[in-house]
């Protein structure tokens, strides 16, 4: 699968399996932390993210590599929810040192920062970059397009978000005729059945037309079907997989994260989560799919390696423990989601029916 789930020697996205309550959603905001602390405008509660089970800071610690270089990013926070340090090396060059309130940076014509000009709550790589937008820095602008390019779901609790105002309203707040277009030509190629269109009226039976006054809604007709239906009145899967569709294209068109939790609680059939994941890792260049699901519908060599699959399981004090299940060698004949569930690749819960 090295055309379609590969770029550039890296794979295109991963999927975490696992028990209920075993960690695969903290594996997930991980990364979801540090674009909110990064892009977020409102602030985020440190405490929170912290790990119930033990005294020590949080530490968090992200490699990257964009057009081969590698960009490693640490930071640390105290359970007062203030920096304690953060550095940032380019190719194992430090460019950034944070220690609580003083720092030494390469990034813009000021060198030294003293408490005065850093937050004690807020990552200072986040000033820097709002001060100097890494004008001398292209590898580093381009990495920050990359993540403000993601987008973060959680079907569990209706959150879509996205990490730049112009992505957030061009995915939420402006949809265009060229977005409906762009959608409708999408849902022609995967062979749903149903076309979409986004306005604030429509006639939807012989006998009834709905009128949204100010409001638009978009409204699904499907094949063979005369009328058009209010996305409300349609059922849940088309209720969470229509506004996904702008993100899916967005995540095409735009290298970046693609974060989806819960997955599974999304309403999708089968094969509707296997096009999906299909489409968005034949499609993309460098943008990456990351999942967290309790669907083994998933794991199959058609849609993901072994490589990019990974199992979590949460044993006692020891937290959660993530398996990459390539350690085990399965052989691309083999069925992945009888294995998985037959306790070869861990993260399977204990209890079955008797």
């Amino acid at each position: 699968m090295e055309e379609t789930n590969v770029a550039n020697g890296i794979v295109k996205g991963l999927v975490f399996v696992g028990p209920n309550s075993s960690g695969k959603s903290n594996a997930i905001h991980a990364i979801s932390v540090l674009l909110d602390l990064l892009f977020i405008e409102s602030e985020i509660s440190i405490p929170l993210q912290m790990c119930f089970y033990t005294g020590d800071n949080l530490e968090l610690s992200y490699l990257f590599e964009i057009d081969q270089h590698d960009i490693l990013y640490e930071f640390s926070f105290n359970r007062s929810g203030n920096v304690v340090d953060e550095k940032l090396y380019l190719d194992n060059k430090k460019l950034l040192t944070r220690l609580g309130q003083e720092a030494e940076t390469e990034l813009s014509e000021t060198t030294h920062y003293h408490s005065d000009s850093i937050a004690k709550n807020v990552l200072f790589l986040r000033t820097i970059y709002f001060n100097t937008h890494f004008a001398k820095f292209p590898i580093l602008k381009k990495w920050f397009t990359f993540l403000q390019n993601s987008v973060y779901c959680d079907f569990s609790n209706n959150l879509n978000i996205a990490f730049s105002p112009k992505t957030l309203n061009k995915l939420q707040e402006h949809i265009t005729e060229e977005t409906v277009d762009k959608m409708n030509q999408f849902l022609k190629e995967s062979k749903i059945g149903y076309s979409v269109k986004y306005t604030n009226e429509s006639k939807i039976s012989e006998f009834s037309n709905i009128n949204l006054g100010d409001k638009k809604e978009f409204f699904v007709k499907k094949e063979d079907c005369d009328y058009w239906m209010p996305l409300h009145l349609e059922s849940q899967g088309n209720k969470e997989f229509i506004p996904l569709i702008p993100a899916i294209l967005h995540i095409i068109n735009n290298d970046g994260m693609f974060i989806i939790d819960e997955f599974n609680a999304a309403s999708f059939h089968n094969e509707l989560e296997e096009l999906i994941i299909k489409y968005i890792l034949k499609n993309s260049k460098q943008s990456q799919l990351i999942i967290a699901t309790h669907s083994t519908n998933v794991l199959k060599t058609s849609l993901f390696r072994p490589d990019q699959i990974y199992s979590v399981d949460f044993i006692g004090n020891e937290g959660s423990v993530i398996k990459r299940i390539s350690s085990e060698s399965p052989r691309q004949s083999q069925n992945l989601e009888k294995m998985y569930l037959s306790g070869i690749f861990d993260g399977i819960p204990n209890y079955r029916n008797k």
